[in-house]
């Protein structure tokens, strides 16, 4: 004797939906995670170089890089600095030795990278959850539920909340 569980129809085609919408799900919630890190970065990289004369400029050069995917199929996100600097210097090699320190140079280790991901962490894995929920909800709005009607997901909680405008 054996149960059989059989799902509706809606909810196969909706999951079907989302799994179309996966990049635009996974790009969404890559972007959220970066605007989140990035003003962190911003301020940790700052009060490392209190004093120091590139500080304005290697500061400026921060950002974040557009959604990409790897050969391996994965998406990626980067935030960190533009390479274009006037004085010849490469900002990867600044922050190196800003970040870990040189003898060379007489500069002792004034870490940024770290503290700016102990800092974001969890802000930018809220903000990925949130928008990946959001870009999932739209997704099936959008290929499903708009042509078939939502009523078979009024007992799903987070749908409710959306659709009452909640989130």
């Amino acid at each position: 004797m054996g149960a059989k569980i059989q799902y509706p129809t809606g909810f196969l085609d909706g999951i079907d939906a989302l799994e179309n919408g996966f990049p635009e799900i996974a790009e969404a919630a890559l972007e959220a995670a970066g605007e989140v890190i990035l003003p962190v970065m911003k301020q940790k990289l700052s009060d490392a170089m209190v004093g120091d004369p590139a500080q304005s400029e290697m500061v400026a050069s921060l950002g974040v890089s557009p959604v990409k995917i790897t050969r391996d199929g994965n998406y990626n996100i980067k935030v960190g600095f533009v390479e274009a600097r006037g004085d010849g210097e490469i900002n990867a090699k600044l922050a190196n030795i800003i970040e870990y320190g040189s003898k060379e140079r007489n500069r002792p280790a004034r870490a940024f990278l770290k503290p700016t991901k102990n800092a974001s962490k969890n802000d930018a894995t809220k903000a990925m959850k949130e928008t990946a929920e959001k870009a999932m909800f739209e997704i099936w709005k959008r290929e499903y539920i708009s042509s078939k009607g939502a009523n078979w997901l009024d007992g799903f909680v987070p749908f409710n909340d959306w659709k009452k405008g909640r989130k």
